[in-house]
């Protein structure tokens, strides 16, 4: 790939660039022209690991939505994140009394919940850009491609969508690609799925 490639996402939807970016190992940016502003989803071989412009305003709101934290204590946090110079897991650990186990799941959760609301983007622009690892962001915060593909399709796309980016599957016989079975963890497939997969394990003739 060269270092800088640009397309748009109704010729190359989201769900394949990831595969793709998976696939290839990639490590840069991937830069998306959304309303109302840029995201910039941050790639470590193959691995979204941040999205920028980060967002964490959104991270104490959800902290309050699930209560993990009062009134009181999310227009404190508010105050002092508006502030420069401020540490944001500083102020988690001292104001909220979260533990660094605690504040590193919730990043983890806001960075997939950001990332699935991206393939709502349909006709948007974007830009491919492979630079080295970035040391400044925590890789332990990373989402899995697959298990981000599946949510993203399940959460963003309706049938007409979805027959129109990957093909309608009708009057086809489908089987589950050999030697790949042992990737299926990668997708957090659960037990309505896995029936499915059950079918797809011996072959299934799709008739509508």
């Amino acid at each position: 790939m060269s270092e800088s490639t640009a397309g748009s996402l109704d010729r190359y939807p989201l769900a394949r660039l990831l595969c793709f970016l998976d696939k290839k190992k990639f490590t840069g940016t991937l830069r998306i022209e959304c309303a109302p502003q840029p995201r910039e989803v941050v790639v470590q071989k193959g691995v979204p690991v941040a999205l920028r412009p980060p967002q964490p305003q959104g991270m104490v709101r959800l902290l309050l939505e699930r209560g993990r934290i009062t009134n009181e204590v999310f227009g404190e946090l508010m105050q002092a994140m508006s502030l420069p110079g401020t540490d944001e897991t500083t102020l988690l650990r001292e104001v909220a009394d979260l533990n660094l186990d605690e504040i590193l799941k919730t990043r983890r959760y806001m960075l997939f919940a950001d990332l699935t609301h991206l393939f709502e983007e349909r006709d948007a622009a974007f830009t491919l850009t492979a630079a080295p690892a970035d040391n400044q962001v925590d890789g332990n915060i990373a989402v899995e491609p697959m298990y981000l593909v599946y949510n993203g399709i399940r959460n963003a796309y309706d049938e007409q969508r979805l027959r129109a980016e990957i093909g309608s599957v009708a009057q086809h016989a489908i089987q589950l690609k050999r030697g790949q079975r042992e990737q299926l963890d990668r997708f957090g497939f659960g037990e309505e799925e896995t029936k499915v997969l059950r079918y797809l394990l011996q072959g299934y003739w799709v008739l509508d």
